[in-house]
């Protein structure tokens, strides 16, 4: 679930660091995935640590617990603070996404500290209790975020496995940042669900003389086939007119990859808006399909677009 920054600049300007420099982050940004997963669970790890360490001199961060006042304590203390705002600004470094939440907001204004601890004078030991108190928030928050990621998309789906698994490939896409490639492979998914309906109700289109079926046919012909399905006792669409317009959204953005000159429309859905109506319209099919025995008004459409 690493979520890098676009820049040094936008991550600096953020989270303004008093102790990761740029090439930390320029190593970051040449790491592979799977190292900066790594780097980013240490300094999760350091963070935790060093926040125990802290507990360990008397400062627990909670309202009914006085702060220490021992001064033989700061040198240990001051140590720690200076790794646990490093781990801390790190963890941020590798995860975009927990730096923009409230959880990170008293870390944010709480790891200057360091360059303050001179002028802090005795109030130094409330400023280290304020520190491992919003150090505590920023854990927590890492902690949501990681629950979150795991629910996403995949909490009430109820897909065979070989049905299912480009929406878990999105969920995973979408816990490290990746969301345009991410939303591809939710409409990936539901283009699989379509073209599995499309086998199981035996959906023909035809053209011309000649009828094939409508699982075999390109994706295109695949969405406005499917989008001219209506269940018979109800008289409504299969798929709505919306998540007809989303698929062939996504379908020209897919394609002007390959083709630049594409215009391609905008649309007013951020990538995990997208991802849940195709998720949520993909259980939706299937359920229907294959927990019903309604029936469709015609199976056979010929192809007028």
């Amino acid at each position: 679930m690493a979520w890098l920054w676009n820049s040094w600049e936008e991550y600096s300007d953020y989270v303004q660091p008093v102790s990761v420099r740029r090439p930390l982050f320029n190593i970051a940004k040449k790491d592979t995935a799977f190292k900066a997963q790594r780097e980013m669970f240490e300094a999760f790890e350091t963070l935790i640590r060093t926040r125990g360490e802290l507990y360990k001199l008397g400062f627990t961060g909670r309202d009914d617990d006085r702060p220490p006042t021992d001064i033989e304590i700061l040198s240990e203390a001051r140590g720690v603070v200076r790794e646990l705002i490093h781990a801390g600004e790190e963890l941020l470094l590798y995860h975009k996404r927990l730096a923009e939440t409230d959880s990170a907001y008293g870390f944010l204004s709480q790891h200057d500290m360091v360059n303050e601890w001179e002028r802090y004078g005795d109030r130094v030991f409330i400023e280290i209790d304020q520190l491992v108190t919003d150090t505590d928030e920023l854990i927590a928050g890492f902690r949501e975020i990681e629950n979150e990621d795991e629910k996403f998309l995949l909490s009430n789906v109820e897909l065979p496995t070989e049905l299912e698994s480009d929406f878990r490939m999105a969920r995973n896409l979408f816990s490290i940042g990746l969301d345009e490639v991410a939303v591809f492979s939710a409409a990936r998914g539901l283009e699989r669900v379509l073209r599995a309906v499309a086998r199981l109700r035996k959906i023909m289109m035809g053209r011309k003389n000649q009828i094939e079926p409508a699982c075999d046919v390109d994706l295109f012909d695949l969405i406005e086939t499917m989008s001219r399905i209506y269940w018979k006792r109800s008289d409504s669409r299969l798929i709505t007119p919306q998540t007809t317009a989303l698929l062939h959204y996504l379908r020209t953005l897919r394609n002007a990859t390959a083709h630049p000159t594409v215009s391609v429309p905008s649309s007013v859905l951020v990538p995990r808006e997208m991802a849940k109506i195709l998720t949520e319209t993909a259980n939706r099919l299937w359920k229907d399909v294959t927990h019903t025995r309604a029936k469709f008004r015609e199976t056979t459409i010929q192809k007028t677009w």
